[in-house]
């Protein structure tokens, strides 16, 4: 294992003393290519080494609360990246269909990412050979692709009723926010597509009658006198009593 880490750190070294090296644009594109190769490479086998970790409870007497606490909290790293590669190496262990389609490039690892839950947690009624057939619809398919293709494959192969699946999406609403910065909170929502549906067109009239009060003229409102700047939408030879829209 201190071989294994020591040509990981030579390799990484050498990449950034390369990548300082002068190059043209082939050459740096060549690089970036070589760079995403090795990583897709090391993510994969990280993932498998983190879902085995898991397995076999090695981050007992470390503190952490799974082995993805102990790597975010040692490397100072995203505790969801590290449940994510955990996900992902617990789809590649399950399904060797999918191991193999990563390690002959068929499938990206992104896009196994993106099947990864499909895989670990199949209908009921899905077959080793179910999942192989997902996985050989996935070949060469892009991240967003291959999620489609994961969703369809399981309306397929589901055996829920209407009724359990839409309290299934029910259950499964979320609303998250992040750390506010600079002022600003980011939330983001999951919701079934009909509620969705539901909240865009609530919040598109909204803004279209917030639009209208904003841009209606005031009733007795006094002549505005006519502006010079460049900006505004009211002619310098409009009539009395003309308004300027408020924008």
């Amino acid at each position: 294992m201190d071989e294994l880490t020591t040509l990981l750190d030579t390799a990484g070294l050498m990449v950034a003393e390369h990548a300082c090296r002068p190059m043209n644009s082939d050459t740096r594109r060549q690089t970036i290519l070589a760079c995403q190769q090795l990583l897709d490479r090391v993510r994969v086998a990280q993932s498998t080494l983190i879902a085995d970790a898991t397995t076999n409870n090695d981050w007992a007497g470390t503190g952490a609360r799974n082995i993805a606490d102990w790597l975010a909290g040692t490397t100072k790293s995203s505790y969801n990246d590290a449940k994510r590669k955990e996900q992902l190496g617990n789809a590649l262990n399950k399904s060797k269909d999918l191991a193999d389609a990563v390690n002959s490039g068929a499938v990206s690892p992104d896009a196994a990412d993106a099947l990864a839950d499909a895989v670990n947690n199949p209908p009921d009624t899905a077959t080793p050979a179910d999942i192989a057939d997902l996985v050989s619809a996935s070949e060469g398919a892009t991240p967003r692709e291959a999620k489609q293709a994961a969703s369809r494959w399981r309306e397929i192969l589901s055996t829920e009723t209407e009724e359990q699946a839409h309290t299934r999406r029910h259950n499964a609403r979320t609303v998250t926010n992040t750390v506010a910065c600079d002022g600003m909170i980011t939330t983001t929502i999951t919701l079934p597509n009909s509620k969705h549906a539901n909240s865009s067109t609530q919040s598109t009239t909204q803004q279209a009658n917030q639009s209208k009060v904003t841009h209606a003229p005031t009733p007795n409102a006094s002549p505005t006198a006519p502006s010079h700047s460049p900006s505004s939408t009211t002619p310098a030879n409009s009539p009395p009593g003309a308004q300027t829209p408020t924008l």
